[in-house]
């Protein structure tokens, strides 16, 4: 939890960069879909603690002084950028005051506004637990289904659902979780494919079954996840696109781009967006190339799979951790 636990450099910060860099761009994607008549394109995983930030009554006060503020520290730096060496940082401090000011403006409320897409059917959304626990650690199973019964309120209260899958928190998984997800009638849920790999199967694209239950699984696809959310291995490491951590001592705001893995903070070269936006229109064709190649290996497949009872924990629970030599990602 964040709220009210100060802005900078972290604190309420995270919640205001997630809307802001997250949601809001989510959203607008979320409207251009429908407008090209594509539904059920996207299931969204959102957390109850999220849910209840998200309609905190001071949020959108205080979200106001947050973006009043980051503006005032770019107006600050469109002054300071005026020599010829400036122009790039310049260029990048008035591009993303236009961009605040944009979003300053849209989608006031997101819990309602995904409500509407999961009603119009756009989306799909997936509860979790209430307090993003990690299920398999906590000592009893009331507290595990405390921890499920509570989520599953806060998001019927938001989306007006009763759901069928959950998504696990850290997608951690153990058979003591079966009964109490068949409790509140959960039909499947999603975890890590590790899990999979070590009772000897292999990524999966259809629900699977554990014998004598009702509840099937998902498990989420190694190469994908690490193709978009890996930057050792995948997208986010590519050279051209905008470093996260290194910031502007005086406004905060980040100028520069990854450049390479391994080059220093300190010899960063300055963030084009030209670029970045060309790569990420690469990289978006070769992620949309490799689903369609998984999609059509797994043409053919009876669904539901099964599997058997000895599916192992997951995330480093009853199992080795991934090391870094067995990673891989597509060609």
């Amino acid at each position: 939890m964040v709220k009210r636990a100060g802005v900078w450099p972290f604190g309420e910060e995270w919640l205001f960069q997630g809307l802001l860099e997250t949601y809001i761009p989510l959203l607008d994607l979320l409207e251009r879909l429908h407008d090209g008549g594509i539904s059920r394109a996207l299931t969204i995983g959102v957390t109850p603690v999220l849910i209840e930030q998200l309609q905190g009554p001071e949020l959108l006060e205080r979200l106001d002084r947050y973006l009043e503020s980051r503006t005032a520290l770019l107006d600050s730096d469109i002054e300071r950028f005026v020599g010829p060496e400036e122009t790039i940082r310049r260029a990048l401090a008035i591009s993303d005051r236009s961009d605040l000011l944009q979003k300053k403006a849209r989608w006031r409320d997101v819990v309602g506004v995904l409500r509407r897409f999961y009603e119009s059917g756009e989306i799909e959304i997936l509860p979790s637990a209430a307090m993003h626990a990690f299920l398999p650690l906590l000592a009893q199973d009331v507290s595990i289904d405390a921890q499920l019964a509570g989520g599953l309120a806060i998001s019927a209260r938001a989306f007006g659902f009763e759901p069928r899958g959950v998504w696990l928190p850290e997608c951690a998984y153990r058979p003591r979780l079966i009964p109490i997800l068949e409790a509140h009638r959960l039909e499947y849920f999603f975890t890590d494919a590790r899990a999979v790999h070590k009772s000897g199967g292999a990524d999966v694209l259809h629900p699977c079954h554990l014998p004598a239950n009702r509840v099937s699984f998902f498990a989420r696809n190694e190469l994908a996840s690490g193709q978009v959310g890996d930057s050792d291995l995948g997208y986010p490491g590519d050279g051209w696109y905008r470093k996260y951590h290194k910031q502007d001592e005086r406004s905060g705001v980040r100028y520069w781009r990854v450049t390479g893995r391994q080059t220093a903070l300190s010899d960063k070269l300055l963030y084009e967006p030209i670029h970045a936006r060309e790569r990420a229109h690469e990289h978006a064709r070769h992620f949309a190339e490799r689903i369609a190649v998984e999609l059509a290996g797994s043409v053919g497949e009876s669904p539901p799979m099964q599997y058997s009872r000895s599916m192992r924990s997951c995330s480093g629970i009853g199992g080795p951790r991934v090391s870094s030599g067995s990673k891989r990602c597509w060609a």
